[in-house]
């Protein structure tokens, strides 16, 4: 029997991976960006406190501290079983509410914030002559200044249901003032994105 043809090998050149194969470039992960201890204040009256010791944000759910957080982490936290256990259980007593007051007062007292939300803007204006932000930075910028506006248009309408159904008049009084201060920030934070705040909040009511 005669004997058939060398044949040689192909060279194992291997499975080239999904990336390499679509020219795919890895997508950076998107970095949160933490809420500032007077951002994060904004939410004392959940329970979102200064630990003066440790000089840590902490909740007061379970204590654990929560300064990486950005505005979706503390909402989200707002759902969980523990939380919604703490409002309801521990909240509600008036020694608990105003221990979160009399922690952020001091807080505030201790480090004023040096400008709002709007001088900011002002001064980044002034900046921009010097600095011009790249289109991946505005992009961040702006998306922190909508996850604001969310949270702080969440928090407002949870006040203004609550007032609904409140009849106690020092409580009401007390809801009514932090409506204003939402309404405030609201409308901030609308306004370095463009929204017309001023005019949509004129016309709502209690």
């Amino acid at each position: 029997m005669a004997d058939l043809p060398h044949v040689p090998a192909l060279p194992d050149v291997g499975v080239p991976d999904a990336a390499a194969a679509e020219g795919a470039t890895p997508v950076k992960r998107q970095k949160k960006l933490p809420l500032t201890f007077h951002e994060a204040l904004t939410f004392a009256s959940r329970g979102i406190y200064v630990d003066q010791e440790s000089g840590q944000l902490r909740c007061s759910c379970n204590h654990k501290p929560c300064h990486k957080w950005d505005a979706y982490g503390y909402t989200r936290h707002f759902t969980f079983k523990c939380h919604v256990k703490y409002e309801a259980e521990r909240l509600v007593d008036e020694a608990e509410r105003q221990r979160l007051k009399d922690a952020k007062e001091l807080y505030l007292k201790l480090n004023p914030m040096a400008m709002d939300p709007l001088s900011i803007r002002k001064k980044r204006k002034m900046e921009r002559a010097d600095k011009v932000l790249s289109v991946e930075e505005l992009r961040v910028q702006e998306k922190h200044w909508m996850e604001m506006w969310k949270a702080a248009k969440a928090e407002l309408k949870a006040a203004r249901e609550e007032l609904r159904g409140e009849a106690d008049e020092e409580v009401r009084a007390e809801l009514m003032a932090d409506i204003e201060g939402l309404k405030k920030r609201k409308c901030d934070w609308g306004q370095l994105l463009g929204l017309n705040e001023a005019s949509a909040d004129s016309t709502m009511t209690f």
